[in-house]
């Protein structure tokens, strides 16, 4: 799979600057990669844009609905259920359907209509399309929008700057805290709703 872009890239972080940051600026596109990957970790899932992961490997417990790490499905491209017991060159991996074994949904659930999965760690193996378009997270952009241009605006972390009767004070991401990558807790209000369950 290719290296995933950035959530938000640096030619449209440089137009919604309105001209104050540079695409080209040096300091930008690492900065928006880290933003990215902390976000992406943070939610458990990759988000944006819309990409095809295969011979992913979940757990299951038995039942009959298997949750993806995914918001936006897009397409099962196939899933294959861990088999009690085979004999070499038998593959341990049964293939099920659509159209006989399972229903799924756009927000990343499976409903297996032929037969109940495995109570098993890594016994499901799927392969999917799935992420939101680049330009419908408009939310979590705003967010990476915000967190850049701190830690652009600070680099060391200063809270203020004096030299003579002139004094620069920058806006803070913490109490006391300029710059740097921290998310306010208006920026986690946004950033949860991409975030999967159970994510500790």
């Amino acid at each position: 799979m290719a290296e995933t872009p950035p959530l938000l890239d640096a030619e449209t972080f440089a137009a919604r600057s309105n001209g104050r940051v540079a695409a080209s600026d040096p300091r930008v596109a690492p900065l928006l990669a880290g933003a990215s990957a902390a976000i992406r970790r943070y939610c458990g899932w990759h988000i944006a844009p819309e990409l095809v992961e295969t011979d992913v490997i979940l757990d299951s417990d038995g039942g009959d609905l298997l949750v993806l790490p995914t918001f936006k499905l897009r397409e099962v491209i196939s899933l294959e259920l861990k088999r009690k017991s085979y004999t070499p060159p038998e593959s341990p991996w049964e293939s099920f359907s659509e159209e006989d074994d399972y229903d799924w949904s756009a927000n990343g659930e499976i409903y297996m209509r032929s037969r109940k999965l495995p109570n098993r760690f890594r016994s499901v193996r799927i392969s999917m399309r799935h992420g939101y378009d680049l330009d419908a997270i408009a939310d979590l952009q705003q967010v990476i929008q915000q967190v850049v241009t701190n830690a652009l605006a600070s680099p060391s972390g200063a809270t203020s700057e004096s030299a003579g009767a002139m004094s620069v004070t920058w806006s803070q991401t913490a109490p006391g805290v300029s710059g740097g990558m921290s998310l306010l807790e208006r920026d986690l209000a946004v950033v949860n709703l991409y975030r999967l369950p159970g994510r500790a």
